[in-house]
């Protein structure tokens, strides 16, 4: 096969493969490619300004798709640019999403294999260590909640998760409408609560929650009461906005699944989903991570 044939097969818009490795007993192949001559330039991945001064070029070994039995690995040129406002940085590629040595579509067909099986069973499928599957999955989930159209909270779930003796409760907050997390908070704490309204919810946003349930005691209530009626401004707790709509309704310590909504401890992307720093919830219930 020609270069142009092998190009043609791995279909990376703006990269042409110059060189080739195949290898029969060991089924793997590799393909080095870099820029077509005519483009616009490099764009950096800083600012996402268009350059033309390359400051060095490195090479990346990328894991991509399989062919056929084959296993892909593609070895691709990166440019350094010397931009004048972030100073040198590589430049921004499509096919690259993160540092890791994986291409974006072959985290797409690890992420869609999490959907229906467990990291365990993806990993020994592509044949790479569970810890990687589960980052691939949650750069993949980020990746879709980026681009994916939110729904309106207007039922908000509040729920706890216990992580053992030695280690303290997480609150979450869930839509029980889709049955989502949306946010995880690091105690059990009044304050944990309030910083849920204060950094990720709007006055508008507060106004069209219709109803709340809890299940983590009269302190959740209390803080949720407060919360969605502050409209105004969430800090001065004496400017208020009624909003007649909206109902308080405590669980009594069942998960809010038992009461007619869906609990946000039932979602088994709940790791993926939550706005938190990985490293908290890796010291979590392995189930959860799932």
């Amino acid at each position: 096969m020609t270069h142009k044939e092998w190009t043609a097969i791995l279909a990376w818009p703006g990269y042409r493969v110059y060189r080739h490795e195949m290898d029969e007993e060991a089924k793997t192949l590799k393909l080095w490619v870099r820029r077509k001559p005519v483009h616009r330039g490099f764009e950096c991945s800083g600012c996402g300004r268009r350059l033309h001064k390359v400051h060095d070029v490195r090479e990346r070994e990328i894991r991509d798709l399989p062919w056929s039995v084959y296993r892909a690995t593609v070895v691709v040129e990166v440019h350094r640019l010397r931009c004048p406002e972030c100073g040198v940085r590589v430049e921004k590629m499509e096919q690259l999403p993160s540092k890791a040595p994986f291409s974006k579509r072959f985290e797409e067909i690890v992420g869609e294999a999490c959907e229906s099986a467990a990291a365990s069973q993806v990993a020994r499928r592509f044949h790479l260590p569970e810890t990687t599957v589960r980052a691939i999955d949650r750069r993949y989930l980020e990746r879709w909640d980026r681009r994916r159209r939110k729904p309106a909270l207007k039922q908000m779930g509040v729920d706890e998760i216990y992580r053992g003796k030695n280690g303290k409760s997480l609150t979450v907050v869930s839509n029980l409408e889709t049955g989502e997390p949306l946010w995880f908070g690091k105690e059990r704490k009044k304050e944990t609560l309030d910083e849920y309204f204060r950094t990720q919810l709007s006055r508008g946003q507060r106004q069209r929650i219709e109803s709340a349930w809890w299940t983590c005691g009269s302190r959740s209530g209390s803080v949720l009461r407060s919360g969605l009626r502050s409209a105004a401004s969430y800090t001065t707790s004496s400017t208020l906005s009624s909003t007649p709509t909206t109902r308080w309704t405590r669980c009594g310590g069942q998960s809010s699944s038992a009461k007619g909504g869906r609990c946000a401890m039932s979602s088994k992307r709940t790791s993926a989903l939550a706005r938190i720093d990985p490293a908290l919830l890796s010291k979590t219930d392995p189930g959860i991570l799932i």
